[in-house]
């Protein structure tokens, strides 16, 4: 009997749709306001942006509004003639982008908001967790309206009154952690799964939801100027990474995030919503770093993960690995990869992990690529240079598995680790190797002539004479200050004794290492500039270290003081110092160069004089009033029998030169 009454009900409601777009808005608005359930299920079913415009502007909102304005309070149910659910629904399909008109999405999203404090006080009431006195409905209802919520937040005004009715972050982070700390809530779902009154996926679904309405509460707005977070939205993110996953744990939404993400990367979430956790993690980690997550390293965490993911058959989706290189990015705005974290992430098995990825699927090689490039930052730094050491003869073997199904281009990057691992067995901090050599004449020095500037200890020089010249003419009365300072300040920072004295080292060793990648490529720095149509005097020349093969281009005062590569990141003093360096080397005939690395978590900028007389000799000088430098430019143009005017008329041609002159030989 129930069976067939339910033939028939169907089959009023399939004649009822079929009039449902024809009838005047003002009469289905009526319909709903007087409970007809057939009206307000049509509300949900029928998806016409414009007619639900139209029956918007006939006052449904404010028909589906008054009947949740006591949500709490028991009714039998012959007084409630619909689902209490139904009318969730019906605001959620109102909400929804696809079934507005775009004109009126805005206000219909504030206008819903506005009136909905009864229903989100009911739906954030864990203990009672009853909608008009039924269990079953506030299930069912929560479901519809954490989708309800997810539509709100996407407007910042009806995000923010959201915010004042209740705990809906709170909420949010519950429905999280449903499968790991919601053992009382799980049972009552799974009860109401048997009568049918929840879906078989209702927990996934719903985590889903939640981790994309959660999303846009981490979305907070970044400085525009170095896109980094300032203080206030740091309290906020910090606000969010510690909301209690439940009221009896002692959990926070970050501390947990790691076990949530190994459940989820299992079955747990789809891909919309796993993606969202992603981004959350970015979020709080690129504004607070470590200090929630309560992990020895959030790299290893998701390297561990990702191990998982490719050794399982799930599609693993690119925020993994987008991830690991925010973990690996310790200060994201400025691009500086952390030794310590990279270390963690090869002795792991981030290389081998990469590899197996792109035998696997060829869809994430952009991603791969700028994993590999990071570590290629750290090589030669202590922590990165010992991991691959160890792991060299694992690197090989997954290099011999996966051949043929990894393309060559991230082969040979590979390779080239491995190579710039190999060149020493003893690693110093910073990109190349200590090279002994006069700091301001570039001679090579033997250790029974070095004499090192008794103040910083760092500066090597063949003579007492171009010791004073680099004091007076060069940069090293600033350097020598900035490296004594530096000894305080990686202290301060928390380095031990070791890591502070290695990162000296490296700012002591990357003028030296200037000084040989200059002098070795004196034709090509020419070169380029006559290529670029610029005097080398007026030149600034880029020596950057960053990358695992280092580059050298050839920047005109404006591009230098203007772009990522000039001064923005010295202190006011070494900056005012520097641009009078810039301009005095200009006025005597002398050279101006930038070295470029990274040095610990962080970089550093040296900006080094050539005076005139490191010139190569030459044998065509016009003039003796005539610059050495310009003299060698000349030289070096005439030797190479190039036609730079034909050249730059080609943009291939142009574009080839320039690339094969900005690598060094």
């Amino acid at each position: 009997m129930a069976a067939e009454e339910h033939r028939k009900l169907m089959l009023r409601y399939t004649t009822y749709m079929k009039t449902f777009p024809s009838q005047s808005p003002d009469r289905v608005v009526q319909q709903v306001s007087e409970g007809n359930d057939f009206a307000t299920q049509g509300v949900v079913n029928y998806h016409d942006a414009q007619y639900a415009g139209r029956l918007v502007n006939a006052g449904l909102i404010d028909a589906l509004l008054d009947h949740l304005q006591t949500p709490l309070e028991p009714v039998d149910e012959k007084d409630i003639p619909v689902m209490p659910t139904v009318w969730i629904n019906a605001l959620l399909n109102l909400c929804h982008k696809n079934n507005m008109p775009p004109d009126l999405l805005e206000p219909v999203r504030l206008k819903v908001v506005q009136r909905l404090g009864p229903l989100t006080a009911a739906m954030c009431d864990f203990d009672r967790r009853e909608l008009f006195g039924a269990k079953d409905d506030w299930l069912a209802g929560l479901y519809l309206y954490i989708g309800l919520v997810s539509n709100l937040v996407l407007t910042p005004a009806s995000k923010r009154i959201l915010e004042e009715q209740g705990d809906i972050k709170g909420v949010l982070v519950r429905i999280l952690y449903l499968d790991l700390y919601g053992d009382d809530l799980k049972k009552e779902i799974r009860k109401a799964q048997a009568r049918g009154r929840t879906p078989p996926d209702y927990i996934s679904n719903v985590q889903d939801i939640a981790a994309c309405a959660l999303q846009e509460f981490a979305d907070v707005p970044r400085n525009p100027s170095n896109q980094g977070f300032d203080e206030p939205q740091k309290e906020e993110l910090r606000t969010l990474a510690n909301i209690l996953v439940s009221p009896n744990s002692n959990v926070t939404l970050c501390s947990g995030l790691f076990e949530l993400f190994h459940k989820a990367s299992q079955k747990t979430l789809n891909g919309r919503g796993y993606a969202s956790l992603h981004y959350i993690f970015r979020q709080i980690n690129e504004a607070i770093e470590f200090e929630v997550f309560h992990v020895e390293s959030t790299t290893l965490e998701l390297v561990e993960l990702w191990k998982i993911q490719l050794n399982s058959s799930r599609q693993v989706e690119r925020d993994t690995p987008d991830s690991i290189y925010t973990s690996l990015v310790r200060l994201p705005s400025r691009s500086m990869a952390c030794d310590t974290e990279v270390g963690y992430a090869v002795k792991t098995g981030l290389i081998e992990l990469c590899l197996q990825s792109l035998a696997k699927s060829n869809v994430y090689v952009t991603e791969i690529d700028r994993l590999l490039s990071t570590v290629g930052v750290t090589v030669l730094q202590p922590k990165t240079f010992r991991a691959i050491k160890k792991k060299a003869s694992l690197i090989r073997e997954a290099l011999h598995t996966f051949r043929g199904r990894v393309p060559q281009a991230q082969v040979d990057h590979v390779r080239g680790l491995l190579d710039k691992a190999s060149l020493s067995t003893v690693p110093v901090t910073g990109l190349c190797r200590q090279m002994e050599a006069c700091r301001w004449c570039l001679k090579t020095l033997d250790k029974d002539e070095r004499k090192q500037c008794s103040s910083c200890r760092r500066a090597s020089y063949c003579s007492k004479d171009c010791q004073v010249r680099d004091w007076r003419q060069g940069s090293h009365k600033i350097d020598c200050k900035q490296m004594k300072m530096n000894d305080v300040k990686h202290l301060d920072a928390g380095f031990s004794q070791k890591e502070a004295k290695r990162a000296l080292k490296s700012e002591a060793n990357l003028s030296m290492s200037g000084n040989v990648l200059f002098s070795n490529n004196i034709p090509k720095i020419l070169l380029q500039a006559s290529a670029r149509g610029f005097n080398i005097l007026e030149c600034i020349i880029a020596l950057d270290f960053r990358e695992l093969k280092p580059t050298i281009e050839i920047m005109s005062r404006d591009e230098f003081l203007e772009g990522d590569e000039g001064l923005d990141e010295l202190s006011p003093e070494r900056v005012a110092h520097s641009k009078r360096i810039l301009e005095r080397n200009f006025s005597n005939g002398a050279l101006t160069c930038i070295c470029i690395t990274f040095v610990g978590d962080g970089c550093e900028k040296l900006v080094k004089t050539f005076p005139k007389d490191a010139a190569p000799t030459s044998r065509f000088r016009i003039s003796d009033d005539e610059p050495s430098w310009l003299v060698a430019q000349r030289d070096v143009e005439l030797e190479s029998g190039l036609d730079f005017n034909e050249i730059r008329s080609d943009p291939k041609a142009y574009a080839s030169l320039l690339e094969n002159l900005s690598h060094p030989s």
